[in-house]
């Protein structure tokens, strides 16, 4: 039997591991023997940074994208998407995969012909947001190409390694950036070039940024 959760905090993920621990969880789809969480993006950390440090979280859908606003801000003026999800409650030998599953939901311009493709940090922002956050804060620089065209979906990423490690820290998030390969200093224009992600207060609940972890 395949159980899965919906939440942003880690007291489900406690809950339904006991609860398998005890037996109740058997079974799981096609007789894999595993059972499935979903984790969404914690509403409260999912956001943006920008070249200049300004970090948001607002729900606002027009602030959070990856990219340069040139036209309606400033030539140079770019943004990347954060991302983070809690995992407390999970255990790390108990872990089979992890799957993060982000929604493309818009384009302007033409990022990925001025950048190249999107790619993802493993990153530790929380807890100490500012200008480091556009670039540092850094556990594994451009882990994974995350979107290669500007097409509207789903992308998905296996991000195992990078939560075992989290829950080897002993860290309560596992947290992410999203960037375009090359930002170079310099290359901007009057047009805004940027690709959006969904997050955690998007209405679509496919939309929203989610981890899926798949566990024995």
């Amino acid at each position: 039997m395949r159980r899965i959760c919906y939440f942003s905090l880690g007291t489900c993920i406690a809950a339904l591991l006991l609860f398998a621990a005890c037996g109740g969880g058997g079974g799981g789809d096609g007789g894999d023997g595993l059972t499935t969480l979903t984790i969404y993006a914690d509403p409260d950390w999912d956001g943006h940074v920008t070249y200049l440090g300004f970090v948001g979280f607002s729900p606002s859908a027009s602030f959070h994208c990856t990219g340069d606003r040139d036209a309606t801000m400033h030539p140079g003026y770019s943004s990347r998407q954060l991302y983070a999800f809690h995992i407390g409650g999970l255990e790390a030998a108990r872990i089979v995969r992890v799957t993060l599953r982000l929604h493309q939901d818009r384009v302007q311009g033409n990022p990925y012909g001025k950048y190249g493709d999107v790619v993802i940090d493993h990153v530790e922002y929380i807890g100490a947001t500012g200008l480091p956050t556009f670039n540092d804060q850094t556990l594994l620089r451009r882990f994974a190409v995350l979107s290669t065209s500007p097409n509207l979906g789903a992308r998905t990423l296996n991000v195992t390694d990078q939560v075992v490690r989290n829950l080897g820290e002993a860290a309560l998030y596992s947290q992410y950036r999203l960037r375009f390969w090359s930002e170079v200093a310099g290359f901007s224009d009057d047009v805004d070039d940027f690709a959006q992600f969904a997050f955690s207060e998007n209405p679509s609940q496919d939309k929203r940024p989610r981890l899926i972890v798949e566990y024995r």
